[in-house]
């Protein structure tokens, strides 16, 4: 089983001037750029004093720097907690509370309603908008973050490359992640960097990589499959990953998938029954397409037909679904065809 911070490592000497994560219509990062942010927290986190194990937890929108952070505390050592950013504030603060996390990564509107006062664990709020800090309560993460340029410059006095990173490879046995399920603050799953490893390697594509394509994804990064799936998945696999915070309207997913054309689309069940209700099911009623669904043969070149205007809408070189609904109309359509749903 291969470590996935081999990978990424390769990537960065194969790949340093390709973008790596973006926002859909925002913020994007090459793989150099995700480098040097990751190293830079390592070296906030070091002069803080945060220590192999210690939890840092992310609560924000899918965005860029969600995943920069993360992979920033995953490859330090540390213990990341994703919390999902739709939840009550209220149960927000108890999951905090519960995993005794030290640094909280967040956007700026959900900090403006944590009542950090009672999270005593937490010593610096981050934001997720700029990496800027928020709040601290340490004098060490204060000073790291004000002399970040100076300590960067110091560690890499020349440029910062490929060839300066250097990730852990014997953390296979490590807690990768606490992750709480919904809004409960005791129902806390651990995984540990082996299953994270595992799972990429189950979904990875293959000996061949193309790194022109692309994947999108709008799984909550907070939720399992959305990081693991929607973003370590393709990242791993060489592809440029884009990232939308929102479940969007058919109108404006159709729009994105024309413009990113991606190989690979990440998403929730309700999305793809918008698209498949609205644009596919009316034809599909028709009297005489009903007669040829019900005729040997026939139905499989209807179900062709339609799965090539569902994947044409979508871009038109998606080859991989994941997390399909169980619709079992929509999946008869793809089970007739060279799709290949992976349903995590």
């Amino acid at each position: 089983m291969k470590n996935y911070f081999t990978t990424l490592e390769k990537e960065y000497s194969e790949s340093w001037f390709r973008k790596a994560v973006c926002d859909y219509d925002g913020e994007s990062f090459t793989f150099g750029q995700l480098a040097y942010h990751i190293e830079r927290f390592h070296i906030i986190f070091s002069k803080a004093g945060i220590m192999k194990g210690d939890r840092i937890v992310i609560c924000a929108g899918n965005s860029a720097r969600w995943a920069a952070a993360f992979l920033a505390s995953a490859t330090y050592g540390a213990v990341v907690v994703p919390i999902l950013p739709d939840i009550t504030p209220e149960n927000t603060e108890k999951q905090i509370a519960n995993c005794q996390g030290r640094i909280l990564f967040t956007d700026n509107g959900i900090y403006r309603r944590l009542d950090i006062s009672g999270l005593p664990s937490i010593e610096g709020v981050v934001s997720c908008s700029d990496f800027s800090l928020l709040f601290s309560r340490s004098r060490m993460l204060e000073d790291a973050f004000n002399n970040i340029y100076i300590d960067f410059n110091a560690r890499h006095p020349g440029n910062f490359t490929a060839d300066d990173i250097h990730y852990p490879t014997d953390n296979l046995n490590d807690i990768a992640l606490l992750h709480y399920a919904l809004e409960s603050e005791s129902d806390q799953m651990v995984i540990r960097h082996e299953s994270i490893c595992a799972a990429i390697d189950y979904g990875t594509d293959g000996p061949e990589c193309n790194r022109k394509e692309t994947a999108v994804s709008m799984l909550p990064m907070g939720n399992i499959q959305g990081l693991i799936f929607g973003f370590l998945y393709p990242l791993c696999n060489g592809k440029t990953v884009y990232l939308m915070d929102s479940t969007p309207s058919p109108t404006v997913l159709l729009n994105a998938m024309k413009s990113v054309r991606p190989y690979m689309v990440c998403t929730i069940p309700s999305v793809i029954e918008n698209i498949y209700l609205s644009s596919i099911k009316p034809s599909l009623e028709k009297k005489h397409i009903k007669t040829l669904l019900h005729t040997p043969l026939m139905n499989k070149i209807v179900h062709r037909s339609v799965r090539r205007r569902l994947v044409r809408s979508l871009g038109g070189r998606v080859r991989i679904f994941i997390l399909l609904p169980r619709n079992n109309d929509i999946m008869c359509i793809f089970a007739e065809t060279d799709t290949l749903c992976k349903t995590f």
